[in-house]
């Protein structure tokens, strides 16, 4: 596993007022991980003690994965998270 930078975006509710609410990306964090993908799953292996979550988006330079999954514990000092892709979200 070779780890490379990926941009990390964390999706924020924003009520509209009005009984509705509307997702926004904040400015990016940068993590450093590697990105697997498998026949029946897409890992993204990161730092432990990463403030990753589910739900966020990962941006690796030509694929955006959401987190779907935290996997507890893997092999020290790295931690795995189950991802899917996801379209390009709308970023500032």
């Amino acid at each position: 596993m070779r780890p490379t930078r990926l941009q990390l975006y964390r999706p924020t509710r924003t009520s509209d007022g009005e009984g509705g609410w509307t997702d926004t990306l904040g400015e990016a964090t940068a993590l450093y991980g590697a990105v697997q993908i498998h026949e029946s799953e897409i890992r993204i292996s990161h730092r432990y003690g990463d403030d990753l979550h589910v739900e966020d988006i990962i941006d690796a330079g030509n694929a955006y994965y959401r987190i779907v999954a935290l996997v507890s514990a893997t092999e020290a000092p790295w931690q795995m998270a189950i991802a899917e892709r996801t379209e390009r979200p709308i970023v500032p």
